[in-house]
């Protein structure tokens, strides 16, 4: 199983210090590109690092780190990927370079996404069933400093981490259903985009609509770090 529970902490709109403990996640990145354009996702190697520091500012405060320990680039374009793998499933396709054990997180980074997204990633739940096909799939341009204006800072990949450790959206079931699966996060439905403060789209449930929680859909800008409570456990 993956860190879970410490993730569902991590990524909750209210943090939760647990002790001392502390835990790092290898990181194994498998870069498909075209050599020849970074507008297919050739980019910078200071690229990762800025992301995992982006990554690791929303994670370090409850002891979770996520460090890199590979990076393959791999010189074969989606379109081409695509093409040789007519009819089969191009994400798996992609996922055969996948590394390390149940406890790794491996991030593929495409110029276009092979389901036709923007991202997609697997939940703990998937593992055991079919653990090659765990990890993460993300076009480079929500990496910081990519293509997608107000989507490009880092908090794109954040936000499939938390799937990766098992938090949902927070309108997945609208106004009747359980959000991301934390308790404190109120009800929504549709998701929202931009920063609209104020927004109630489930009026007969508590709360305004969670628009700067990590697991909405609003702008980069508009999600934050969220407010740390401490709670001393063992």
């Amino acid at each position: 199983m993956h860190f879970t529970i410490l993730a569902l902490l991590a990524f909750s709109y209210n943090f939760v210090c647990i002790g001392a403990a502390r835990f790092t996640v290898p990181v194994h990145f498998s870069v498909f590109h075209d050599q020849n354009n970074q507008a297919d996702g050739n980019f910078p190697d200071g690229v990762l690092q800025q992301q995992m520091q982006v990554l690791n500012s929303f994670t370090q405060q409850i002891g979770l780190t996520f460090q890199i320990a590979s990076v393959r680039r791999i010189p074969v374009p989606y379109n081409v990927l695509h093409g040789s793998h007519a009819g089969n499933n191009v994400e798996r396709n992609l996922k055969q370079y996948r590394q390390g054990n149940v406890q790794a997180l491996n991030i593929y980074t495409v110029g276009s996404n092979p389901n036709g997204g923007s991202t997609s990633a697997t939940f703990p739940q998937d593992y055991n069933s079919d653990p090659r096909n765990d990890g993460i799939v993300i076009d480079y341009g929500f990496l910081p400093g990519g293509r997608y204006s107000g989507y490009n800072t880092g908090k794109a990949l954040v936000r499939e981490v938390g799937h990766w450790a098992g938090l949902f959206n927070t309108y997945d079931g609208g106004c009747g259903g359980n959000g991301d699966g934390v308790d404190d996060t109120p009800a929504e439905l549709p998701g929202a985009s931009g920063c609209p403060a104020g927004r109630d789209s489930c009026p007969n449930k508590p709360g305004v609509d969670p628009i700067h929680n990590m697991m909405d859909s609003t702008d980069d800008n508009c999600r934050l770090l969220g407010e740390l409570e401490a709670e001393r456990q063992g």
